[in-house]
């Protein structure tokens, strides 16, 4: 019987520094990578699973080269 991992999901949003109300049209094309697939993979869309304990960075890329990491623990 597979083990059934928990998952939670990453909620993103550009922000502007001069908070100026844009419309970029590669706002929408985040992209989530993982720092260790041995620990936790993310989907395209920013939903996290854990794969085994451990710990790891979930980087969010903006497409003007910004990011963000968020730090996973699983147990």
């Amino acid at each position: 019987m597979p083990i059934k991992c928990p998952t939670e999901k990453i909620v993103a949003k550009v922000s502007y520094v001069n908070n100026k109300q844009k419309t970029l049209k590669h706002a929408a094309g985040l992209k989530y990578d993982t720092s260790n697939k041995k620990i936790a993979s993310v989907t395209t869309k920013g939903v996290i699973q854990a794969v085994g304990k451990g710990s790891c960075n979930i980087y969010v890329y903006a497409g003007n080269g910004a990011y963000a990491k968020v730090k996973i623990i699983v147990k």
